[in-house]
């Protein structure tokens, strides 16, 4: 049997709680604000000539652009602790088999689960996907998940949770399971519970994966590649799906 245990080194339950109550805040007010500036710019889904892939496009540019504004306020000016450094440890082959052995099933799985469904990418041309899957919200949301909370959480590393002999640090795991939850928003989109379900649950192992290399190498080059590696290989499972 599993099970978890909170590790906490020198720091005080009421100074993690402050701080992940304060990253769960700025998260969805970047996310929420992001959808508004996009509906602002290309209307609502019930607006004449709607189209995915610009709400899409303009939701992950303003997702970047406040969240680099953020980081600028809270770094003055100095973007290191958020990742904005080069890293040559990176374990390309690793990443590669991880993303492999978890996203691929998944996506397998949240394919069959959505049977009678509908996801907002299966319109998109693989032109499309690849600038806007797998390039522009692999970047826009590390950068916001693995840069600007997992880089505010970064005084609370010494806080470690023990979940089935596996050691996770608080700045690695709130963001994670925040990026997960993120993915709720599917529903909205006419995704089945299921398919949302399983999307969550490998958005948090990704969360989980990508936030180590970042911990591990203060880089937020692992995580985007991680990031990138798990959206290649759920198209990937997409398209075999499809050739059925």
């Amino acid at each position: 049997m599993g099970g978890s245990e909170m590790e906490n080194q020198g720091i005080r339950a009421s100074q993690i709680m402050a701080k992940i109550i304060i990253s769960v805040v700025v998260t969805f007010l970047i996310l929420a604000l992001s959808s508004i500036a996009a509906m602002i710019l290309f209307g609502s889904p019930s607006s004449p000539g709607f189209s995915v892939s610009k709400i899409e496009t303009a939701t992950q540019i303003s997702m970047f652009l406040f969240t680099i504004i953020l980081m600028v306020i809270l770094g003055r000016g100095k973007l290191t602790q958020f990742g904005f450094r080069m890293t040559t440890a990176i374990p390309f082959c690793r990443i590669l088999f991880l993303s492999l052995v978890i996203a691929f099933p998944a996506s397998l799985m949240a394919d069959m689960l959505n049977s009678g469904g509908h996801m907002p990418t299966e319109s998109f041309s693989f032109p499309l996907i690849v600038l806007i899957v797998f390039i522009g919200a692999s970047i826009s949301e590390e950068l916001l998940f693995r840069g600007l909370i997992q880089g505010y959480l970064a005084p609370l590393t010494g806080a470690v949770f023990t979940i089935w002999g596996i050691r996770i640090s608080v700045p690695v795991l709130v963001p994670a399971i925040l990026f997960g939850l993120m993915h709720m928003a599917l529903i909205s989109a006419g995704a089945t519970l299921g398919a949302v379900l399983t999307i969550v649950i490998s958005g948090m192992i990704l969360g989980i994966i990508a936030g180590y290399y970042r911990e591990k190498t203060g880089s937020l080059l692992p995580a985007i590649l991680t990031h990138m590696c798990f959206n290649i290989w759920g198209s990937v499972a997409d398209y075999v799906i499809n050739l059925r």
